[in-house]
């Protein structure tokens, strides 16, 4: 029980407002409180959960090889520190060219138009 009580404490950390969320629901449909006898320190050490190892193992490979899909998932992910970045200095880069040439595009309108209309017409 209490290696279960730390599996859950490690999916489902307690300090988490989206985690509670979650947790709210579930207690809310299952009609149980699963975050009552949750420990507050969960070890992140595999070897420390004999019984649930081969199931956590699985989750962390599949948690590993998933790539966030939206951009919400995507500004939440921070596994991989260079990756977020590189990717949110991609988008910054691509708004900002795209902001910038909205504004040379209208002015050169402008420019064309206010030409046209000072070549006087014999």
């Amino acid at each position: 029980m209490e290696e279960t009580e730390r599996t859950l404490s490690l999916l489902f950390p307690p300090a988490n407002f989206e985690t509670s969320r979650r947790i709210q629901r579930i207690s809310e449909k299952e009609g149980v409180d699963i975050e009552a006898a949750i420990q507050d320190h969960a070890s992140f050490d595999l070897n420390n959960y004999p019984f649930w190892q081969e199931r956590l193992g699985h989750v962390q490979r599949v948690y590993d090889k998933t790539k966030p899909k939206r951009i919400k998932q995507w500004y939440f992910d921070r596994r991989d520190r260079v990756e977020w970045s590189t990717f949110w200095i991609a988008v910054i880069v691509f708004l900002l060219t795209l902001f910038f040439g909205i504004i040379s595009a209208v002015t050169s309108i402008l420019q064309v138009y206010a030409t046209f209309k000072a070549i006087p017409t014999s």
